[in-house]
């Protein structure tokens, strides 16, 4: 076996390991992709099952694949903007002083010790909380409404020649 091949990835890969143990940015960014991954592929295998699921008549499922869609893209797309957003090192800082601020007076040798953990913390929960439960849910009923329009085309009375 000729491992003269696999020097190359494994020095990356050493380069890459010995940089996530140095820079915590680099780790919330792999956390917020992986959780970005892991919400794309359950929000996939609902539209799949939505796409079978024959119980339901044609209308419903059609905006419920639009709603899936819409709540995918829009997730998606907003977690990943609010985490990139929130590991600027000022805006940790200021996140973690109002989160945390009381146990930073409270005890300031605990509050130095753990900082990085809290902001962390902090970073990962405000980008999935703020975006998933609190800006997504308004945006995606009209987006699906209106891609749900767009989808089913003439029939529904939207001219495309004009």
């Amino acid at each position: 076996m000729n491992l003269s091949a696999i020097k190359p990835v494994l020095a990356k890969l050493e380069k890459h390991i010995a940089k996530s143990v140095k820079n915590d940015s680099h780790n919330l960014k792999a956390l917020i992709i992986a959780d970005v991954l892991i919400d794309s592929y359950g929000n996939a295998v609902d539209y799949s099952n939505l796409s079978k699921n024959k119980k339901l008549p044609e209308k419903e499922r059609n905006f419920l694949k639009s709603y899936k869609i819409a709540n995918a893209v829009l997730s998606s797309v907003g977690e990943i903007l609010a985490g990139f957003l929130f590991l600027n090192e000022k805006s940790q800082n200021f996140i973690s002083n109002k989160l945390f601020g009381n146990l930073k007076n409270a005890n300031p040798t605990v509050f130095d010790k753990y900082s990085r953990g809290l902001k962390a913390f902090s970073t990962i929960v405000l980008a999935t909380v703020v975006v998933k439960r609190l800006i997504v849910p308004f945006l995606v009923i009209p987006a699906a409404s209106t891609m749900e329009k767009f989808s089913s085309g003439p029939k529904q009375g939207i001219d495309f020649k004009s």
